[in-house]
Parts: structure tokens; C-alpha cells; sequence
């Protein structure tokens, strides 16, 4: 209707990724809280890493806005270690990159079937409740809100 003619096929992909890596950071949107959270942990001494299913230009965006971005050791995202988030293979790439012991380390999520394979590969794992509950077996620890995090990390150290 407007005429205008697409870039081509070849360059799309590149476009895409340069307008979010330019909006991402722009981005205004965060759970309450979640930001102070970042910031405790990290002055606890947590090394901090993300496990997420974005792509690590668009968390870092995300993060870069939220102004956190320098708490984080590594962005583990599927394009960083070439496997999808929905596999022990995803979980596997993080222990072989950080060089550590998977009872080293706490994987945090919503999702219960991403837990489930953090869990699977040795990971100590705590579910932050949404709307649906996880089976026990699928994650060690439950909390309803991200808040009460540092509650249970002081717990279990």
C-alpha cells in the first residue's frame, strides 16, 4: 500500500538485531524489586549469571537499561552457548564454560521445566511461583516472589 520496498533477504536479519539492540535498552519494564534484588545479591558476593531463552543482545539490552548490567559475570543465552534453553544440553554448556561444580551453583526461574533440566544436571534449583505450581521433584526450593530469595539463600548456605 505504501510502496515501500523491504531490504533484502541478506540484510533482515541484521536490521532486526540492530533496531533491538536500540530499543532493548530503552525499555522501562521490570518486576518491583527486582533491581534491588540484583544489586544485594551481587554485594553478597553471588557471582552472577543469566540462563535465558533471549538472545544476548536483547538481555543485554534489557539489563543495560535497568542499569544492572555490570553484576552480571555472563549472559548465558541459547546464541552464547549454541543450544536451546529447553535441554539438560543448555545446562550442561553453562558448568563446561564457568569451569565449576553444578551443586556450585543456583539456577532461579518461573519455569518449571526449565528447572527441571537445571536440576537434572546437578544444579541446586528454586522456583519462583507464578501462576502454576511445579511437581517437587522438578526443583529443590519454592518461593512467591522474588523478594524472599535472599531469605532462602541465607538458609540453605
Amino acid at each position: 500500500m505504501v510502496e515501500i520496498n523491504p531490504p533484502p533477504q541478506s540484510e533482515r536479519f541484521q536490521l532486526c538485531q540492530e533496531a533491538e539492540k536500540w530499543i532493548t535498552p530503552r525499555i522501562k519494564s521490570v518486576y518491583l524489586g527486582i533491581i534491588d534484588l540484583i544489586f544485594e545479591l551481587k554485594s553478597r558476593g553471588y557471582t552472577l549469571c543469566t540462563a535465558s531463552g533471549e538472545t544476548s543482545w536483547t538481555l543485554r539490552g534489557y539489563l543495560t537499561g535497568m542499569g544492572v548490567i555490570d553484576c552480571f559475570t555472563h549472559l548465558y543465552d541459547p546464541d552464547l552457548v549454541n543450544t536451546a534453553k529447553w535441554s539438560k544440553k543448555y545446562y550442561q554448556e553453562i558448568i563446561n564454560d564457568m569451569n565449576i561444580s553444578p551443586s556450585d551453583g543456583i539456577v532461579v526461574d518461573d519455569s518449571s521445566m526449565h528447572l527441571s533440566f537445571a536440576k537434572k544436571v546437578g544444579f541446586l534449583t528454586v522456583h519462583v511461583l507464578n501462576d502454576s505450581k511445579c511437581e517437587e521433584s522438578s526443583c529443590d526450593y519454592h518461593i512467591n516472589r522474588s523478594n524472599e530469595l535472599v531469605d532462602l539463600l541465607l538458609t540453605i548456605e
